[in-house]
């Protein structure tokens, strides 16, 4: 990576393309920006892979340029990104759980970090090919903005939408993966393609489940994303739905509406789902049955395990056993 600092907060960066065949390109931040950086991988499938994660001192500006012709997704996990293409394409802004995606011509981007003690977020470039292969295979009919994109009949794609709780779960795995070795890049790509066809099957079915006439305008989902990335921080002693909508300018009403378009559930289930999720992480990382539930706000041990089993279908005393 070629990094120098400009005017301000802003950095430029030059980012290699990974071969297929090479070794993962391990960027470290500059000083200036924090302790972390981004580890690049080029899967097969034509998918390139980008892990970053870190603290930043201050808030940063990188200016990059985008590969052409791909379409990005930007899945994050934790903190907050903003990303700002050229006009007269809108901003983007998320925390965690939010992810992006667009398509773009070979042109300079700007995404914006902020200012925290924990960064991550995974970045996916596939070919439209790719995509329209995906819809073709499990015969399903892309989101509109999808459809239009990848048939290039209306480049650029923008979305802001919803990761799944257990697209948000499966993230932070994902997070986790590092080593060089054969099976440890099978393990990353599966990984990788597991997430890209969680985020688009929630895609297909958050269109299926929007009637036309309820349509919520885009400053509302962009309040229910921050309504969203608002609980992920606080599943120990999470919100009612009136403070949380309340916190993002929303009536309870249209927060529940958007919770059941972006994901399927309604803002109880939502949490719930998460809980388990950041739960489930927990025990594969090792955690004690007992630690593990109270690290996501559950404080009676036969409630956590029943709603576990109901949810995964084993005990979390033998989950990852």
């Amino acid at each position: 990576m070629q990094a120098r600092r400009t005017a301000g907060n802003l950095t430029e960066i030059v980012l290699p393309e990974p071969s297929p065949s090479a070794d993962d390109e391990v960027m470290h931040w500059p000083s200036h920006m924090g302790k972390g950086g981004t580890r690049l991988c080029a899967l097969d499938e034509g998918l390139l892979l980008g892990i970053t994660q870190g603290s930043l001192h201050r808030p940063t500006r990188i200016a990059a340029e985008q590969p052409s012709c791909l379409v990005n997704l930007c899945f994050v996990v934790d903190g907050e990104i903003g990303a700002e293409p050229e006009a007269p394409l809108p901003a983007l802004r998320g925390g965690a759980g939010v992810a992006f995606a667009w398509l773009l011509p070979q042109t300079t981007s700007t995404t914006e970090l902020s200012q925290c003690h924990r960064l991550a977020a995974i970045d996916l470039s596939v070919s439209r090919e790719f995509v329209q292969g995906w819809a073709e295979t499990w015969q399903l009919s892309l989101p509109d903005a999808w459809r239009r994109a990848v048939e290039g009949r209306d480049v650029p794609l923008i979305e802001t939408g919803g990761m799944p709780p257990a697209a948000l779960g499966h993230a932070r795995q994902l997070i986790g993966q590092a080593g060089e070795t054969p099976l440890q890049r099978l393990r990353r790509e599966s990984m990788a393609l597991e997430l890209l066809s969680e985020y688009l099957f929630a895609r297909v079915e958050a269109q299926r489940r929007t009637p036309a006439g309820r349509q919520l305008a885009p400053i509302e989902l962009e309040r229910a994303l921050d309504a969203a990335s608002r609980l992920a921080g606080r599943l120990e002693d999470p919100p009612g739905i009136n403070e949380i909508a309340r916190e993002v300018g929303l009536s309870g009403s249209r927060l529940k509406l958007a919770f059941r378009q972006l994901f399927g559930c309604g803002v109880y289930g939502y949490v719930k789902a998460l809980r388990l999720e950041a739960a489930r992480c927990a025990l594969i990382e090792g955690q004690q049955v007992k630690s593990a539930a109270l690290s996501v706000g559950y404080t009676k041990a036969g409630h956590f395990a029943r709603q576990f089993r109901d949810r995964f279908g084993i005990a979390p005393g033998r989950y990852g056993a």
